[in-house]
Formats: C-alpha cells, structure tokens, sequence
C-alpha cells in the first residue's frame, strides 16, 4: 500500500466482542500498528507510540489507536490502555498487515518473527504515514504525521 492510497475494508472483533470494520474508524484519524500475541519485542514499540500520545495531552482523544493482533502467538493479547485490540481470520489480518508493509519470517521457538510498522490513517481512510522498525522513527515524527493527518487538505507524509 503506498501513501494516499485508501486503507483496505476489513471485519474484525475488538476486545470487547464487537464485530469492527475499517468504516468505524472514518472521521477520525488513527495509528495502526501489528503484533503476534505475546511478543516481547512488541511491549517497548507500543509503548514508544504510547509516550508519544501522552505528549498530545487532553488532544490524544481525538485519534485512535488501533492494534491488529496476527496469529501465530503463545497466549492471547492483554489489552492495553486507550489502544483498541483487533482479532479476527489469521488469513485476512495477515493480508491487512502484508498490504501495510509488515514482514514475518520463522522466528526461534514457537513465536514468528516480524518486523514493526506503525500506520497513520487520515479521517478519510487513506494512509497518510507509514514508519517502519522499533527506533527508526521519532516522536516529533509520529506527532508530524498524526498533524498532517488532521489538516484537511494535507498532502501524504513521508
């Protein structure tokens, strides 16, 4: 998927039970990253996106962020404060995360290797950002993005 092109439609459940589609989340813009279940490695990366809406203050409400969770873990996903948990076919949440750019390869033990992506939607469904690696982008980056995302009539970010 390359900048500005729209976010493909997707049917997941959230943590709650709630069945979610790409739909719900028009109108607001939202930061969208992927993880197996249970991966170490993935506890510093959301916490970096983490850290960077505390920065926004009262304004982190007004974005999402969004968590499409892929098979393949060993123990199902806690979720975490003010992220919303995807879960649905392991086919179609792979698919969603191949189209965002992410890798996985066979990693040691029972856990699947993969790279990290952070996407950032703009309210019209389009992606407007695309980050990828766990120290390989900055907040200020992340906080430009999420800005350029808001601005109605912004171009594509990096």
């Amino acid at each position: 998927m390359t900048i500005g092109e729209p976010v493909p439609d997707f049917a997941f459940v959230d943590e709650t039970g709630t069945a979610v589609t790409a739909m719900a989340f028009r109108n607001t813009i939202t930061v969208v990253t992927f993880a197996t279940p249970a991966t170490p490695q993935g506890l510093p990366y959301l916490g970096r996106i983490d850290d960077t809406f505390d920065r926004l203050g009262p304004d982190a409400a007004g974005f999402t962020r969004l968590l499409v969770e892929l098979p393949g873990g060993v123990a199902p996903a806690r979720p975490r404060p003010g992220w919303r948990h995807l879960q649905g076919d392991s086919a179609a949440s792979l698919q969603l995360a191949e189209r965002f750019g992410v890798v996985r390869w066979r990693g040691s033990g029972a856990m699947p290797g993969q790279n990290f992506v952070v996407g950032v939607v703009g309210p019209e469904g389009k992606l407007r950002a695309r980050f990828g690696g766990l120290d390989t982008w900055t907040a200020m980056e992340l906080l430009n993005a999420l800005a350029l995302a808001a601005s109605l009539g912004g171009g594509p970010a990096r």
